[in-house]
C-alpha cells in the first residue's frame, strides 16, 4: 500500500489537475475526494488560473496516508494572488488519506488556490466552535 500512495498523488496532480481532466479521477480518487473535486471545480481552477500546473517536490508516505509538497506555476488572470500575470507558488501541501487503492480524502496544509476546500473526514465535529473548516 505504501508504494501505491506516491503514484496515486502523481496521477491526481498530473493526470487530473494539470491535464484539466476528470476522466482519470475515478481511477485515483474515491470517497469524499471524488465528491468535492468536481468537474466544475476543476474548470473554475483553470478559468481563474490559466496554465495551472503542479510539480511534486516531495512525498512522504506512511501506511494509509501521504503528505505531498508541490509547487504551482500558472497565470493569475484576475489578480487574485497579487498582480495579474505569471505566478509561482512554492510550498503548497496536503495530506491525503488512502483506502482501497484510492485517495479518499485530502486535507489542505497550504492551499493558495482553494482546491482542497470542502467537506473532509479530517475536520472536527460540526458542533465544534473552534473548527477552522
Amino acid at each position: 500500500m505504501v508504494t501505491a500512495c506516491g503514484p496515486l498523488v502523481a496521477q491526481l496532480l498530473e493526470g487530473v489537475l494539470n491535464a484539466n481532466s476528470t476522466e482519470r479521477l475515478a481511477q485515483c480518487a474515491g470517497g469524499k475526494l471524488a465528491v468535492k473535486l468536481t468537474e466544475g471545480r476543476l474548470a473554475r481552477l483553470h478559468e481563474l488560473f490559466p496554465s495551472w500546473s503542479a510539480a511534486i517536490d516531495h512525498l512522504v508516505t506512511e501506511q494509509d496516508s501521504v503528505i505531498a509538497r508541490y509547487r504551482v506555476t500558472c497565470v493569475d488572470a484576475f489578480g487574485l494572488l497579487g498582480p495579474v500575470g505569471p505566478v509561482v507558488k512554492d510550498g503548497q501541501a496536503f495530506i491525503a488519506q488512502v483506502s482501497g487503492g484510492q485517495l479518499i480524502d485530502v486535507r489542505a496544509v497550504v492551499d493558495d488556490f482553494g482546491i482542497w476546500a470542502g467537506p473532509s473526514s479530517f475536520t472536527h465535529e460540526a458542533n465544534d466552535d473552534h473548527c477552522p473548516c
